[in-house]
């Protein structure tokens, strides 16, 4: 719910700096584009998944995620304000944060914008609680929201969850279901896109899931699922073996292993065609990946 007013700032703003309790980051107080990773004391229930660990990031928000990479800002998130804010432009900007056992409080107070630093200090912050209650708070906004540039940062206010896949494969979704089913490889009821599709994936559950409404209807599937007991492996060999076999198959030609095989300069050509091609999307997908804030980079996301 939206709530506006002085009064109603007050009531929910925390007052960090009078704590005894309160830790400030030295290194998230005097950086760019910095992160870092805190232990909650409690479990904080976030689109169906306990989290016990939260990334605060120099950019006004924080990250949920189990791993930390280069898309931070447009996977799992909380954001007050997200900007491009930059903490070592100024000695009175801070990054505060307190856990009191049933809430967490972070706070970034007098942080100016790297693009624009003249414009004002923006102070404002957010509150975890136990009971899965976001709050966010401002204390002092020098100017509108809709004039910041977002060239080089995006700027967002609001909630976000992701599920993100180390796979090159990409693989359909069986049926378009989007309805929970249960998979018994990994004791799990789940629709297959949540934050744990990885898993998901590596044991197969899109073969082996199984249409059980009294499972799925009575049990939470952040409430079951273990990941201790799941082992990951990656086959370099056996993919190796189907590029060998591949590679054997295509060099026998219908003639006959000792037949000479001709190419025309137009077979030639097409060949160089096809791996210029190749090289040019992997460095565009480089490049994409390692400037996610581009056109190229929104693009791929």
């Amino acid at each position: 719910t939206l709530q506006t007013g002085p009064e109603i700032g007050q009531h929910y703003w925390i007052d960090l700096a009078n704590r005894s309790d309160t830790k400030v980051s030295d290194i998230l107080s005097k950086s760019h584009r910095r992160a870092a990773t805190v232990q909650l004391s409690f479990e904080f229930p976030f689109y169906g998944h306990l989290i016990k660990n939260v990334t605060i990031a120099t950019g006004g928000f924080l990250y949920t995620g189990d791993y930390v990479h280069s898309w931070l800002a447009a996977t799992q998130y909380i954001a007050p304000l997200m900007a491009n804010f930059d903490t070592s432009i100024s000695n009175d900007s801070y990054i505060r944060y307190v856990d009191n056992g049933t809430a967490f409080t972070v706070e970034w107070e007098k942080v100016a914008l790297r693009d624009k630093p003249n414009v004002g200090e923006f102070t404002f912050q957010t509150t975890l609680h136990k009971n899965g209650d976001i709050v966010f708070v401002y204390q002092n906004v020098p100017f509108f929201i809709t004039s910041i540039e977002d060239d080089h940062h995006p700027v967002k206010v609001g909630l976000s969850d992701a599920y993100i896949i180390d796979r090159t494969v990409f693989r359909k979704f069986q049926n378009n279901r989007w309805t929970c089913q249960w998979c018994p490889s990994i004791n799990r009821c789940s629709n297959g896109v949540d934050r744990n599709r990885q898993i998901w994936l590596t044991r197969g559950c899109e073969k082996k899931q199984v249409d059980n409404v009294t499972m799925c209807s009575h049990i939470s599937g952040a409430d079951i699922f273990d990941e201790s007991n799941i082992t990951y492996t990656h086959d370099v060999n056996e993919f190796q073996h189907q590029l060998e076999g591949y590679s054997k198959a295509s060099s026998a030609s219908a003639l006959g292993p000792n037949h000479p095989v001709k190419m025309g300069v137009s077979s030639i050509m097409a060949i160089l065609f096809l791996i210029a091609m190749v090289a040019g999307l992997a460095i565009w997908i480089l490049y994409a990946y390692r400037n996610p804030h581009t056109t190229s980079g929104q693009i791929l996301i």
